[in-house]
């Protein structure tokens, strides 16, 4: 489903495009399972397809695009 907003009364109006993809591994090390992920997401535009380095919301006028990156690692018995 392609990302767009509903508002009341008006016609749906489409925000933006994305790609992404999702790469993990796990591994067993002395009885413990490690795992370790990432992820990427891209915003296109939604009428070239081109990266969006900047979004202007609409609406609230917002323009946080890039989210923070966090290291985490988790451990649970194999």
């Amino acid at each position: 489903m392609l990302p767009s907003c509903f508002i009341p009364n008006e016609p749906p109006k489409k925000l933006f495009n994305c790609v992404g993809m999702n790469v993990s591994r796990a591994k067993i090390e002395e009885g413990k399972l490690w795992t370790q992920g990432r992820e990427l997401t891209y915003y296109l535009d939604p009428v070239t397809n081109e990266k969006l380095n900047k979004w202007d919301n609409p609406w609230t006028g917002e323009n946080d695009l890039q989210g923070k990156y966090s290291q985490k690692k988790r451990i649970s018995s194999a």
